[in-house]
């Protein structure tokens, strides 16, 4: 993923001209930006809303006047709530063995959407536990054995980045590195977690995802192979009622 960047041009004379730029790191966003009137400071700002959950107010050259630190880039903004309502679902972090180990590591959706695999078998409450990699554009993780040989790994849904104005959607498998295994388009949007299970003869456990479209109230469910993301099948489209707010769905040998 490249690094976001904010541009400020001056259009005085009939000439832009480029005032300054600001770098985001790299899997930060800004999400919208707006100009502040000068009240209480000597000129106009820029303030800048990143996808990270800090507000950076920026002079007329495109340089941050409100950090603290690398770490307090600006204004915390925003924070997590958890309503409890179905399209949580997706948001929920795992805990598994993804090295095989007894210390289990944490897969978990940031305020960005974004994966990070997260290792807390050092962790204390004076040292939180330490970012091991991130999946930008990516969520409803679960952590499936054998999904890579004896290893494990991590399936999820995710957007194809460059993200477009309309998001092509995938189902995405990946090993416990964070590196991809495949990455498969779905049809629609995904509309509940991604759920593992056994549904054909080989060793790998497959993937069942719903999804819908806006135009009507029908849900899609489709199963992949989990060993190289093929469709396996599509049930046949369901109204499941309630203007389509489905609670979960699960797989078991019945």
């Amino acid at each position: 993923s490249s690094a976001s960047r904010v541009s400020m041009w001056s259009a005085a004379g009939g000439q832009p001209m480029k005032l300054g730029s600001f770098e985001m790191p790299i899997g930060v966003e800004a999400a919208r930006a707006w100009n502040l009137p000068p009240i209480g400071a000597s000129q106009s700002r820029v303030a800048v809303e990143r996808n990270d959950g800090h507000l950076v107010l920026l002079d007329a050259k495109a340089q941050p006047t409100n950090a603290k630190s690398a770490l307090v880039p600006g204004i915390r903004t925003g924070g997590y709530y958890a309503t409890g309502g179905w399209r949580e679902h997706q948001r929920g972090p795992v805990v598994g063995s993804l090295d095989g180990g007894a210390a289990q590591g944490i897969v978990a959706v940031d305020s960005r959407r974004a994966l990070v695999r997260l290792e807390a078998a050092e962790a204390s409450l004076a040292s939180p536990p330490k970012g091991v990699w991130q999946k930008t554009h990516a969520y409803s993780p679960v952590i499936v054995a054998a999904l890579d040989g004896a290893n494990a790994g991590v399936a999820c849904l995710a957007q194809q980045e460059p993200v477009t104005a309309i998001p092509q959607d995938l189902a995405v498998t990946l090993r416990a590195d964070g590196s991809t295994l495949w990455a498969k388009p779905l049809p629609r949007s995904p509309i509940n977690d991604i759920v593992p299970g056994i549904l054909d003869a080989d060793a790998v456990p497959d993937l069942i995802v719903q999804h819908a479209s806006a135009s009507d109230t029908l849900l899609r469910t489709r199963a992949l192979s989990g060993a190289t993301g093929a469709t396996l099948w599509n049930a046949q489209p369901i109204d499941p009622g309630c203007g389509r707010q489905p609670t979960g769905f699960a797989v078991a040998d019945w």
